[in-house]
């Protein structure tokens, strides 16, 4: 009888823990380390062996009024893929990701990362033209800069 009585405790409590959790889902930049979204312009842009397309770039930051993020880098696009093309000085909007602070790097993003980093990101927009779904692409960043523009 005291075996039941504690299972059916059991139950209850545990029944009501999985009724009470929470339902909703969550976007999955609760999970970021760092999502921005940037201008870029394209320096150069050139043909890659395998059929892609390289780009050399300048990025901007444009989502945080405090925090200015300017780099360079470099990326690959399937041609194919792009409702219009991307050529030099091309600009355009993409949205980059880094999902944990890069090992080694001594305080990131306070001071500077170590060379070369990954980021990760959603090319957004060429021109004018929105392209919806966003690509996806990954950019081999050689420079970036963090300023804080607060007054």
């Amino acid at each position: 009888m005291r075996y039941s009585l504690y299972s059916l405790l059991l139950l209850l409590v545990i029944g009501q823990h999985v009724k009470a959790q929470d339902r909703r889902t969550y976007p999955i930049d609760t999970c970021l380390y760092f999502m921005e979204p940037f201008n870029f312009r394209i320096l150069q842009a050139f043909d890659l062996p395998n059929g892609n397309q390289g780009n050399n770039t300048l990025f901007r930051s444009i989502g945080n009024p405090d925090l200015l993020i300017t780099g360079k880098g470099v990326w690959a696009v399937d041609p194919d893929a792009l409702p219009v093309p991307l050529e030099n000085n091309s600009t355009g909007q993409l949205l980059m990701t880094v999902p944990e602070p890069p090992p080694g790097s001594g305080g990131w993003p306070g001071g500077q990362p170590p060379y070369p980093i990954v980021l990760y990101g959603f090319l957004g927009k060429i021109g004018s033209t929105i392209i919806d779904p966003p690509i996806p692409m990954t950019m081999r960043v050689r420079e970036v800069n963090f300023e804080e523009t607060t007054q």
